[in-house]
């Protein structure tokens, strides 16, 4: 069985991929606005190619594709390929808007990054000065940061839009139904701070490094990795969160800056246990 899923998605992948990844590499030789032409058609093709297969998930609302796994192969194959193009077409455009937008998008997350610790902090004291009931085993506090991007009024549009020839709000939609099917949830990143059962004593008074929720991954150096080096965006101090949507959730720069609604989320769990006794 395990093997004819991997046939199944190997042909699938053969399938999806008729224009070969090869011969859009083969386009660095062209000149520049030759290129341009070229990827931008390549990326209405492969946009296509994927609407074919989800339906248009404004309209259509359909999400059988998402629950056979050959399909969404495809799809995700395909998004790949889509996210390499767009990617090389920004490499060449990068405008001073889309600077601008990136500056302030990165700023944004940072901000929220700040706030979701700042928020689970905050949350998890004040439930550490509440007296516990008899029963009371166990307390949890996790922040959340996410994105919200399964629906078209969550989408930006911007005046670069036909440059690209993209039909972003779509695609974008598509893939966070993708990552929502992968992950379970459109999450960014998480903190926890240190908990456990409560007989642990954890204070309100304890600093956030004591309390495990210390923003370590935001220390000054800079995230850019990838696509996110970029000549033009080296002046900016890349936080974690956008690093972390647009190297691991499929999103292309471009995508990113279309995003235009996240949440702060803080979740307090208190779980207590009951056992039967033996005699």
């Amino acid at each position: 069985m395990r093997r004819n899923n991997i046939v199944k998605k190997t042909e699938a992948f053969c399938d999806a991929l008729d224009l070969k990844h090869e011969e859009y590499v083969g386009y660095v030789s062209l000149p520049e606005e030759e290129r341009i032409v070229k990827y931008r058609k390549a990326v209405r093709y492969i946009e296509d190619r994927i609407l074919k297969i989800t339906g248009n998930p404004v309209t259509d609302m359909a999400f059988g594709w998402c629950r056979d796994e050959v399909e969404k192969y495809k799809v995700e194959m395909l998004l790949m390929e889509r996210d390499y193009l767009i990617s090389k077409m920004f490499e060449l455009h990068c405008s001073d808007e889309e600077v601008e937008r990136f500056e302030k998008q990165n700023d944004r997350l940072y901000s929220l990054t700040c706030d979701m610790f700042s928020r689970t902090g905050k949350m998890y004291r004040k439930m550490l000065d509440i007296t516990p009931e008899k029963e009371d085993d166990e307390l949890t506090v996790e922040g959340c940061l996410r994105y919200w991007g399964d629906s078209e009024g969550n989408i930006l549009k911007l005046e670069d839009d036909e440059f690209y020839g993209s039909r972003f709000t779509e695609l974008i939609i598509i893939n966070a139904i993708l990552q929502e099917d992968k992950m379970g949830d459109d999450e960014i990143m998480t903190c926890s701070p240190n908990s456990g059962p409560y007989e642990i004593k954890f204070k309100s008074s304890m600093t956030d490094e004591e309390l495990g929720l210390d923003n370590y991954l935001d220390d000054g150096v800079s995230w850019a990795e990838s696509w996110l080096r970029h000549p033009r965006l080296e002046h900016v101090c890349v936080c974690y969160a956008t690093h972390a949507i647009v190297t691991h959730s499929g999103y292309s720069i471009p995508d990113f800056l279309r995003l235009n609604t996240f949440e702060v989320k803080i979740k307090v769990m208190v779980q207590s246990f009951s056992n039967i006794k033996v005699l």
